[in-house]
């Protein structure tokens, strides 16, 4: 993932009483890398207004053993005060 914007952009889900675990975060360096084996919402947190453009892939191996993959995309976010 690479991320460029004002400010840092954070990626991180909550466990049932809100502890925050924390996947992505530009503030300490990228790219980063998640090893994830179920269907898992994420939170997105960005540290100041502005406009980021954010670069990832996401991988993934089939039930039968095939490596897939999205290649890399990118998106953009605009974040209001």
């Amino acid at each position: 993932m690479s991320v460029t914007g004002p400010a840092d952009v954070s990626v991180y889900t909550t466990n049932s009483l809100g502890s925050p675990t924390i996947w992505f975060d530009s503030g300490d360096g990228l790219p980063d890398a998640r090893t994830i084996a179920v269907n898992t919402h994420a939170n997105w947190a960005f540290d100041a207004a502005g406009t980021y453009t954010a670069t990832f892939e996401v991988t993934a191996t089939t039930s039968g053993g095939t490596p897939i993959t999205t290649g890399q995309k990118t998106y953009n976010f605009t974040v209001r005060p």
